[in-house]
């Protein structure tokens, strides 16, 4: 946060004063002597001593403005550093499978989005919601890696979980060692809460530890683990994709769909995994319902935020105040030389 502020505005309330303090001093200039001819004296005063009174009368009344203004101290915020207490560590782990490319979630009069496509949108969302979380981020497949450990630089986050798509690791789905993976994140965390939100399409085939062991120890870390299952069951259409995972579509802009495929989701395995945890499983069956998952987890993990602020600011009253005392210095210098008053 930058800005530029006055810790103290009242004081320019004295500015008012400066027309009426001017006012005065001009009445009280009453002459000192008396002469009976002044033909001498009107000879010895400047023909323009008029303007230079003026002059010397606005260099006085800047001075003191400027030290008004200084008064006000005029200072520049340069940053807020604030501390977090009390807020949620969390880690999000997103199936990188194939059949996230699968277009149940695509509506034809829409552009063309696949369940990842969906499911980093709306993780976006999420994050961008909640500012005052760390947040991590494990990408996973038949095999699960660390794309973002748990931060509180939710651009760096959402710059990384941008980048994730379909065939970047080996295919399978790994649920076991992606919750495990998650855990090794949060273990650690001193926070109050600790929560792994948990999305994937499909069932466990490839994990060297199961997913019910995965979630025991979740829980023995007081992990809790939302899951969230992601697509219709049955026969869905599957795209051809190109090397960068995105569908590739023919002339007309339709996505070039290389056959259909029965998928499953292993709902009872991720409903215990969630129970285990103290969690909850909530199946997506299309974007309205991923929508509000997220709305409500974001509602059941609302904790109080106390924030610290710590400002960093720059003073610049010595500026003015070097001002004020130039115009004033330089107002008596000519009154008492250059431009003196003659009694």
């Amino acid at each position: 946060m930058t800005n530029f502020r006055l810790c103290s505005p009242l004081w320019l309330l004295l500015w008012l004063l400066l027309p009426l303090l001017h006012g005065l001093v001009r009445r009280r200039r009453q002459p000192s002597f008396r002469f009976s001819n002044l033909g001498a004296i009107r000879s010895s005063v400047p023909q323009n001593s008029s303007s230079h009174h003026n002059t010397l009368s606005l260099l006085r009344l800047l001075g003191l403005a400027f030290l008004i203004f200084a008064l006000a101290r005029p200072q520049y915020v340069e940053k807020i550093h604030e501390t977090h207490k009390d807020a949620v560590d969390m880690v999000i782990a997103l199936d990188l499978s194939s059949s996230m490319i699968a277009l149940d979630f695509w509506e034809p009069s829409k552009p063309i989005v696949t369940r990842l496509d969906i499911a980093k949108k709306l993780t976006t969302e999420f994050i961008e919601k909640r500012p005052h979380d760390r947040i991590g981020l494990i990408g996973f497949a038949g095999e699960s890696y660390v794309v973002s450990p748990v931060t509180f630089n939710h651009e760096w986050l959402i710059q990384n979980l941008d980048r994730l798509h379909v065939g970047s690791i080996p295919d399978g789905t790994a649920i076991g060692s992606a919750i495990l993976a998650g855990c090794n994140r949060l273990r650690d965390m001193e926070s109050k809460s600790k929560i792994l939100i948990f999305l994937t399409d499909g069932r466990d085939n490839c994990s060297k530890v199961t997913p019910e062991i995965a979630a025991e120890a979740a829980a023995q870390y007081g992990i809790k683990i939302y899951c969230i299952g992601i697509g219709k069951e049955g026969m869905v259409p599957i795209p051809v994709v190109g090397q960068d995972g995105k569908p590739i579509v023919d002339h007309f802009g339709k996505p070039l769909i290389g056959g259909r495929e029965k998928l499953s989701l292993d709902a009872s395995t991720l409903c215990k995994i969630a129970e285990t945890t103290q969690g909850r499983f909530f199946h997506a069956h299309n974007h309205k319902e991923f929508s509000e998952i997220y709305r409500t987890i974001d509602e059941l993990e609302k904790t109080e935020i106390q924030l610290q602020a710590y400002v960093e600011t720059q003073e610049y009253f010595a500026i003015f105040v070097l001002m004020a005392l130039i115009f004033l210095f330089l107002e008596i210098v000519l009154r008492y030389t250059l431009w003196r008053v003659v009694p």
